[in-house]
């Protein structure tokens, strides 16, 4: 009668019982690091390719339970099944990991839009904020905040614009301009006290 050697999922065919102890049997099966050839052609440089195993006969002799093939291979069913539950536990494990961080993610981002929502509110309309939104749809906004960098002409072409605009000046920009231009302000009139 064949007996089988059944290991993680493997079947092996046992070569000869040599023998029995108790449940337990001393044998020899097909070496399994050289398939039984007992050499390996890709250490041909060492020893001329000798398994270390098996020391070339590609026999190896063995102690343990072996099984008839009829239960080696229910064995082996019940390894894969386990393997395969196991496989969709870890699964839908990671499915919840995911959708977990999605959730974050998602929550991250409502948040991150509300702040920025009530960053990006829209200003009350007062005199500044008008001339703020102004300068902005002129691609003046860096002159309003880098006064001290304009050249005369920029400053006078910067006045003229509130000026024809009818858009009173913040004493904030009145003041930063005087500092800066005191004579092109008299030449416009420009004092805080207005």
């Amino acid at each position: 009668m064949k007996m089988y050697k059944y290991y993680a999922g493997e079947i092996t065919e046992v070569k000869e019982i040599k023998e029995v102890k108790g449940n337990k049997y001393v044998y020899t099966i097909e070496c399994p690091r050289c398939g039984g050839h007992g050499k390996l052609d890709q250490f041909n440089h060492v020893q001329k390719g000798e398994c270390f195993k098996c020391s070339g006969t590609g026999i190896v002799e063995k102690e343990g339970k072996l099984y008839t093939l009829e239960d080696a291979e229910k064995l082996q069913r019940k390894y894969l099944e386990n393997k395969e539950k196991s496989w969709a536990k870890r699964m839908e494990q990671q499915q919840k990991e995911l959708e977990q961080q999605e959730a974050l993610r998602q929550a991250k981002r409502e948040e991150q839009q509300k702040a920025y929502k009530q960053i990006n509110k829209p200003k009350k309309r007062n005199t500044k904020n008008m001339i703020d939104e102004y300068l902005m749809e002129k691609d003046w906004e860096y002159l309003l905040y880098n006064i001290g960098f304009m050249s005369n002409s920029q400053a006078e072409q910067y006045i003229e614009l509130l000026l024809n605009e009818g858009q009173k000046m913040t004493k904030r920009i009145k003041r930063s301009l005087i500092a800066h231009f005191e004579d092109i302000c008299k030449k416009y009139n420009i004092s805080i006290e207005d």
